[in-house]
């Protein structure tokens, strides 16, 4: 395996670009320049940065599954919803795979009126 060099490879603004796209301070942040903050207002603030207080998408589909579904729900579930919108369900039962296939527009149409849920554009029905 090889050693780990002491002295980096990449250029300092390669790594800042680096550290910005992982979220992470570069090597050159000065945390001595801010004022101690309290944890509360740490996790105040980090909440506010990610918008933590706001429910998910995925968070009303969950409470809301039996409402969209209706009598179909117990038989499937969520698996994913991806960044592009498209909310991946599983049915284990063909018949009611070819059933919910059928109302799909119908239980797509359920979700995009859920607060939250309006970018969710595809819904994908796997076994």
């Amino acid at each position: 395996m090889a050693k780990a060099n002491s002295s980096s490879s990449f250029s300092r603004k390669q790594e800042a670009i680096i550290a910005d796209f992982l979220g992470v301070p570069s090597r050159d942040c000065n945390f001595s320049q801010k004022d101690p903050m309290s944890i509360e207002d740490l996790v105040v603030h980090f909440v506010e940065r990610y918008d933590l207080d706001r429910p998910k998408p995925e968070q009303i589909l969950v409470e809301s599954w039996d409402t969209i579904f209706g009598s179909f729900s117990e038989r499937c579930y969520p698996v994913k919803l991806t960044d592009s919108g498209t909310l991946v369900i599983s049915v284990t039962n063909s018949t009611l795979r070819t059933e919910i296939i059928f109302k799909k527009n119908e239980f797509l149409q359920r979700i995009q009126q859920l607060q939250y849920c309006d970018g969710i554009n595809d819904l994908v029905i796997r076994a």
